[in-house]
């Protein structure tokens, strides 16, 4: 193995080594403080951060990151997720438990995990629904009102950046 570059081949940049393609930028992850605070404020309401720029933010990096695929997670694929939650979110409605939901909550991370393996949702999705989860299942409150909002409000950013995107390529064809 040779640890200068090839004879005549003097133009490498010193800071990219001279063999290989380019190192990956680091795989996108969650900001160390994301809902560190939980959903709610002191007196027990919903964050307006929760549903405002913290979604925004959670948005940008899952339509941002790449599967390993190298494709970026399909609206479709997250509206999939929206389903299932919804459908958790209906049972309770229907006067089921709390705890007989629980297993179902619980269950998305093991979903999410799946997408992530399948080649279908990047790594920070799968990051982005274990916090939530473990959130979700502290009360009946904290999953309807808390992690349904954000969710809602993570796939409305979403599909707002996903249009903003297609306009701008659309615009670009002109």
């Amino acid at each position: 193995m040779r640890d200068r570059p090839p004879p005549g081949r003097r133009d490498f940049p010193p800071e990219r080594p001279p063999y290989g393609p380019p190192p990956r930028p680091p795989a996108a992850t969650l900001p160390e403080d994301y809902l560190k605070d939980g959903y709610f404020d002191s007196e027990g309401h919903l964050r307006p951060e929760v549903v405002g720029h913290v979604a925004h933010k959670v948005a940008e990096t899952i339509r941002r990151e790449r599967t390993a695929g190298g494709e970026p997670m399909k609206y479709s694929q997250l509206r999939g997720f929206w389903s299932l939650t919804q459908a958790i979110h209906n049972k309770l409605g229907l006067g089921r438990s709390f705890g007989a939901v629980k297993a179902d909550i619980q269950g998305l991370c093991t979903k999410a995990a799946y997408a992530v393996s399948r080649k279908v949702a990047p790594p920070v999705f799968k990051d982005f629904m274990e916090r939530n989860v473990a959130l979700a299942l502290g009360s009946p409150d904290a999953f309807q009102t808390g992690f349904v909002r954000h969710f809602e409000a993570v796939i409305a950013w979403f599909k707002y950046l996903e249009s903003q995107q297609e306009a701008a390529q659309a615009a670009g064809r002109r």
